[in-house]
């Protein structure tokens, strides 16, 4: 075989498994964010928990604040329910006292109801919690495998792109040229085997004497229908066989 078209054989080799490489290590950052946002979104429930209670805790003070204040109200109006000289002047007076006493009733039924979700809500931090938890040891394992492969693959990518250098450093600028504008036509592929008188990529049938002509490899020859180059491989006697 011509040393130029086994040395571009080899080079689409490492080409087409440099490209599938590279398609999975630009899955690893895919797989990073993914485990990133389910941590985020535990942590982020744990928050949202505290802030809930945290905003219960400040209403609850607020409306013990407006009982101290009702509270100071009646004191006041009791005291000057032992001042008044008219029944009218008894009646009015009863009347705010009642006011003011429903209204201490109803504010402390809305800290009994906050007292309730305070339970819950404290249930609900706790369950969170041990949620973030168990998310953060899984986490860390996920990311530390993640991790490995993805350094592993990375190595693997090292390895074929010195490869595919050494494969390079081979072959002139014109044929470089020439693989370099038929891959980027044919997704990546620029070499065909040419078997039983067919281009075995685009499946168009050669002439035979074209065949017959490229079957010693010893010269550049492209497919007349997708114009990549073809080189012959023998098939083996199994594959003869069950042919």
């Amino acid at each position: 075989m011509d040393p130029v078209l086994q040395n571009l054989i080899r080079y689409q080799e490492i080409c087409l498994e440099l490209s599938r490489i590279q398609d999975r290590l630009a899955l690893f950052p895919i797989q990073i964010r993914a485990l990133e946002q389910d941590l985020k979104s535990h942590e982020t429930g744990v928050a949202a928990a505290r802030a809930a209670a945290g905003d219960r805790q400040k209403e609850r003070r607020r409306l013990e604040m407006d009982v101290q204040d009702l509270e100071a109200r009646l004191r006041k109006y009791n005291d000057q329910l032992m001042m008044v000289k008219t029944n009218d002047e008894y009646r009015a007076m009863q009347n705010e006292i009642g006011g003011v006493k429903a209204k201490i009733g109803a504010v402390e039924e809305q800290i009994l109801v906050l007292m309730e979700e305070a339970d819950t809500g404290d249930r609900r931090i706790k369950d969170e919690e041990a949620a973030l938890a168990r998310t953060k040891k899984e986490y860390e394992a996920k990311m530390a495998e993640v991790r490995a492969a993805q350094t592993a693959v990375q190595s693997e990518l090292e390895h074929a792109e010195a490869a595919r250098n050494e494969a390079r450093a081979g072959l002139n600028a014109e044929i470089l040229e020439m693989f370099a504008r038929i891959a980027g036509q044919r997704s990546g592929v620029a070499l065909a085997r040419a078997r039983g008188e067919r281009c075995m990529e685009c499946k168009v049938r050669l002439r035979p004497q074209m065949f017959q002509d490229l079957k010693s490899n010893q010269a550049i020859v492209q497919c007349p229908s997708c114009h990549r180059i073809l080189y012959f491989i023998p098939d083996s006697p199994a594959a003869d066989a069950t042919a």
